[in-house]
């Protein structure tokens, strides 16, 4: 890819222009409904609900210890409710035997963090893998997806690469490349920028808009960097304290009068979120 080329795509301002889908599109491909999760006695979600509509991204922010992670956990089926339902591509994930369980799992991608690569493989090999465990395609031609997958990240002439040769923000695209392998209908990103700094951010928050318009993929996106978070999605989803607090738009949640949402958005310092305070410390010592 030439310089030009992948400047425009990759570091170019990203697009805010992000529209929901058509009406006809308007179908439910994850949702969650009064969503319960205790680790231990501890709960840590109290009833989430929220839609994700096809061709939508949709953002899951909230301070730390909210939910977030553990949310994500749940609507790919690796963290069992408590209480309450997960769908996911029309299936009620936690009513499904193993085999149907993967049936769904081949159908959706997830791009985790830390990019998860297997360091004694190549570039290539990694985004070969999905299609090597799932499918029967002959290498050939699992070496032309890989090309194409690649490619659609900016990386196609690093296959050859290992892991350890490229920077935080390469692997965190060939991450979404072999999230890309079997086409899933929805990808799931989980702090898909963290690490990374302002520029290689928001060449990943262009990749993730470029995805959702050119493939029409269906995003969640959990994220603490609320600059990325509005700048990607069409509805943003805020927990706190393992509830949904706010739901909407960006200028939804940028104009909410939730004094909580808005503590939130601005980070005052001051406000409705608290963190204890000394004085409150002090006194909890004295009456013990």
């Amino acid at each position: 890819m030439s310089s030009s080329l992948y400047h425009e795509r990759f570091v170019a301002p990203v697009s805010t222009a992000l529209e929901c889908p058509p009406k006809a599109q308007r179908e439910a491909l994850v949702r969650t409904q009064d969503l319960r999760v205790e680790v231990g006695e501890r709960p840590v979600l109290r009833g989430v609900t929220f839609s994700v509509m096809r061709g939508e991204t949709v953002a899951v922010i909230g301070g730390s210890g909210c939910g977030k992670s553990t949310l994500l956990r749940a609507l790919i089926g690796a963290q069992a409710p408590s209480g309450g339902k997960v769908e996911l591509l029309h299936q009620n994930l936690f009513n499904l035997d193993d085999e149907q369980l993967d049936a769904v799992r081949k159908r959706f991608g997830v791009v985790f963090q830390s990019g998860a690569l297997f360091t004694s493989m190549t570039v290539g090999g990694n985004v070969a893998l999905p299609l090597r465990e799932h499918t029967n395609l002959d290498e050939e031609l699992i070496s032309i997806i890989v090309k194409m997958k690649l490619d659609m990240v900016g990386l196609r002439d690093c296959d050859d690469l290992r892991p350890s040769e490229l920077n935080d923000g390469m692997r965190k695209r060939v991450g979404v490349a072999r999230a890309l392998a079997l086409d899933p209908e929805v990808i799931f990103y989980d702090e898909p920028s963290a690490g990374l700094d302002p520029v290689t951010t928001g060449v990943t928050d262009q990749l993730i808009v470029d995805l959702s318009k050119e493939l029409g993929v269906t995003s969640v996106v959990v994220t603490h960097k609320l600059e990325s978070a509005f700048r990607i999605a069409n509805r943003l989803v805020m927990l706190y304290e393992g509830k949904v607090r706010a739901e909407g738009t960006p200028d939804e949640l940028r104009n909410s009068e939730d004094p909580l949402v808005r503590q939130f958005i601005e980070g005052n310092a001051e406000g409705p979120i608290t963190f204890g305070s000394r004085s409150e410390y002090q006194a909890d010592l004295l009456a013990k």
